[in-house]
């Protein structure tokens, strides 16, 4: 099903929700029940072929009886096969009512408020998250086995009164009642989903499943999904206003609005603030956890609150999710979209015993993963904060390409000091210089200060690689203005400024499609400070085990920095599995960079047609 008709079937199913509910909702049931009458006649197809095959065997007529008992088998196998086909369980450490009675105990008196089936398993998990997952124990048939999943973070975050409302509205979507038939569409619509999945996984395959239910399965499952959009939407309305409720409006707005305003920082700032750790810690003082536990992660800065709101308001629902935008939400429980008073007592008490389980759990997990990563990255601070030291003693006789690895030195591994003062030294000496326009305008922007707009227009006009991502970030600067004709006459000469880059990088990645990959690279030109960071951030990954780098040269930005990496891989076993988009992301270099596996290159392109590899970069002395 072509994604325009899925959008168009439901906005559909929207209209007709607001227009007609009663005969929209008897549509979706109707059409939902077809999907068990698709069933229901395979089976009475597959057991009548079979009883056919015992009449035609009594009749002493073999041959038939053979075709028509293996169709029939085959059939009613299938059509069983295709309905109990399962799905794994959710994962998190799994938690029990002696170790978190306060927990159970909320969760059976919203049971009984609600009228629901029980909560058959309790998992912590380590993300910000909160979810009831249903899995049928017979496919699409029959009843579900419930689990309650609870991100760790967002139990060390959230007020308790506001993690109720959290659990409240979960717990919603299984209500008696009306709750019923939301949860059955709700199931019937995974269900269906999974076993899409299941047949496109299995389209190259001839066998019975692929011939007999792949067809109606990839005819019915997206209908199934765009028909029941509307009710999906109505049912998460349904559920905020139970929590609201239950636990009261102003817990169930608030829980909404800091959820959303936590969820980047709790992604993103809580790593990049815990990996600080390695620059003065040779081990860490506190697994993450536990740091997070102890109320370590300083909360979002004021400007960064102000942005997330502004993505908050802005937002557009679309037709991939069925949950409303965080606004909307908000507003259907009467209630207005602004910062939220953040929690001071932490929800995590709930958990009792489970907590330290918890905690050691994740964080024995994490440090064996990335106990390797520390310590490099605990070696590389040292070795920058010498660097930091020797540059700053001879501070008044740097040259800019000095300046400018001082300042990437301290961002690097001493992030709690300001460069701004470093950026604009630069610019001092250099008025086009791009790094220190491109940090001062960026710097700016993110605070909401209109003094970013001069550094970005100078970064644009004198920098064309740097001209959509300066037009880009100016856009969303303004957008954070209350709206007068200034700031409008703004936006159009930045939206005129975006839409000429735009085309610029069309141009880009029409040179970079047309040639071959390899086509216009000559050897680096690292300097020895780069190379040595190439080579620390190669030295961090287990499959790497030689580096040759070669630099293209492009015609559309010739400043734009591009790299191809030739990586041979360590110790590699026979169908082994390489994530190279990981190795490229994790490759410290001054420029995109493309992976190359040396065994492809060898396959495919002879000796002769390569340019010229020249020795190893990594390992330092490889040849």
């Amino acid at each position: 099903m072509h994604q325009a008709d899925f959008v168009h079937l439901v906005r559909v199913s929207e209209i007709d929700a607001q227009e007609r509910p009663e005969a929209y909702r008897k549509h979706v049931v109707w059409f939902a029940a077809l999907g068990y009458g698709y069933v229901a006649l395979s089976l009475l197809l597959g057991c009548g072929l079979m009883y056919l095959a015992i009449v035609l065997g009594g009749a002493r007529k073999f041959y038939p009886a053979i075709m028509c008992g293996i169709g029939g088998a085959t059939i009613a196998w299938v059509s069983l096969r295709a309905m109990v086909m399962r799905t794994e369980n959710a994962q998190g450490l799994e938690i029990t009512a002696e170790q978190a009675p306060q927990l159970f105990k909320i969760l059976a008196k919203l049971r009984k408020k609600l009228g629901a089936p029980p909560i058959h398993r309790v998992i912590i998990t380590d993300d910000f998250n909160a979810f009831i997952s249903q899995q049928p124990r017979f496919g699409v048939l029959g009843t579900a086995h419930n689990t309650l999943g609870l991100g760790l973070p967002m139990l060390l975050s959230l007020d308790p009164q506001r993690l109720v409302s959290v659990l409240a509205h979960e717990y919603a979507h299984l209500r008696g009642g009306d709750g019923k038939l939301a949860a059955w569409l709700y199931r019937s619509r995974i269900a269906w989903s999974r076993l899409a999945d299941h047949a496109f996984d299995n389209s190259g395959e001839n066998d019975a499943f692929a011939a007999v239910t792949r067809g109606f399965v990839n005819w019915y499952a997206p209908r199934l999904s765009a028909k029941s959009f509307a009710m999906a939407r109505q049912e998460e309305y349904t559920a905020d206003r139970w929590a609201a409720q239950i636990s009261g409006p102003e817990h169930a707005q608030a829980a909404l609005l800091e959820i959303a305003l936590l969820a980047g920082h709790m992604q993103s700032d809580f790593w990049r603030q815990y990996w600080r750790l390695p620059a003065q810690h040779a081990q860490p003082p506190q697994l993450p956890y536990a740091w997070l536990a102890a109320g370590q992660l300083k909360p979002p800065a004021a400007h960064d609150l102000q942005a997330t709101l502004h993505e908050i308001k802005t937002e557009k629902t679309g037709h991939t999710n069925t949950h409303p935008s965080t606004r909307e939400r908000v507003q259907a429980l009467g209630g207005a979209v602004q910062i939220s008073d953040p929690s001071i007592k932490k929800a995590s008490g709930m958990l009792g015993n489970a907590l330290a389980l918890a905690t050691a759990h994740f964080d024995k997990a994490w440090w064996a993963a990335q106990r390797k990563n520390w310590q490099h990255l605990h070696q590389q601070a040292q070795a920058d904060i010498a660097q930091i030291s020797d540059l700053e003693s001879k501070m008044r006789y740097l040259q800019l390409g000095q300046i400018e690895r001082l300042a990437r030195l301290i961002e690097r591994s001493q992030p709690e000091r300001d460069t701004l003062a470093l950026y604009q030294q630069l610019l001092d000496k250099d008025d086009a210089h791009p790094s220190a326009l491109w940090r001062l305008g960026a710097h700016h922007a993110q605070r909401g200060d209109m003094a970013a707009l001069p550094y970005l227009q100078r970064a644009a006009d004198g920098h064309s690689h740097l001209g959509w991502a300066a037009s880009s970030l100016a856009l969303q600067l303004l957008d954070r203005q209350p709206f007068d004709s200034t700031i409008g006459d703004m936006r159009t000469r930045w939206r005129a400024n975006q839409d000429k880059f735009s085309k610029l990088e069309d141009l880009c990645a029409q040179e970079l499609s047309d040639s071959n990959v390899l086509d216009h690279c000559n050897r680096h030109a690292l300097s020895s400070d780069e190379l040595a960071d190439l080579q620390t951030s190669a030295s961090l990954q287990s499959d790497i085990g030689r580096i040759w780098l070669l630099e293209r040269k492009l015609r559309t930005f010739p400043w734009r920095k591009r790299y191809i990496a030739v990586v041979s891989v360590a110790n590699r076993q026979q169908n082994q599995t390489i994530n190279w988009a990981e190795i490229e992301a994790r490759l410290d270099l001054p420029g995109r960079v493309t992976c190359l596996d040396e065994r492809w290159l060898d396959d495919v392109m002879p000796a002769k047609q390569r340019p010229a590899l020249g020795s190893a970069v990594y390992p330092a002395a490889a040849n």
